[in-house]
């Protein structure tokens, strides 16, 4: 389950506890259900060599930017095969736990 927030007050330590319960759940939620793992899909019409269909894996990136010249923010990707997600809404809403 999410980390109770009922409790956390301004007690930095119960604070702390809760960031490291909210960073455990992101962490065990995330590696289960937002790592990219090619399968047959990802290469439907095409060989099983052609590139990936999602555009796996892609490009890291260190850190978030605004590109002027596309007018579009590019966000920080630090693995190259994690989905795009909200760590927020995965760990409240545990969304895409059913694995096939």
């Amino acid at each position: 389950m999410p980390p109770d927030v009922s409790g956390v007050g301004s007690d930095n330590v119960t604070l702390s506890n809760w960031q490291r319960l909210f960073e455990d759940e992101h962490k065990k939620i995330g590696e289960c259900v937002q790592r990219h793992q090619c399968r047959p899909v990802c290469h439907k019409g095409h060989s099983s060599t052609s590139n990936c269909m999602f555009g796996y894996p892609h490009e890291v990136i260190e850190s978030s930017r605004f590109d002027i010249k596309e007018n579009s923010i590019i966000f920080a990707r630090r693995e190259s095969d994690v989905n795009g997600h909200n760590p927020d809404l995965l760990v409240y809403t545990r969304h895409n736990l059913l694995k096939s």
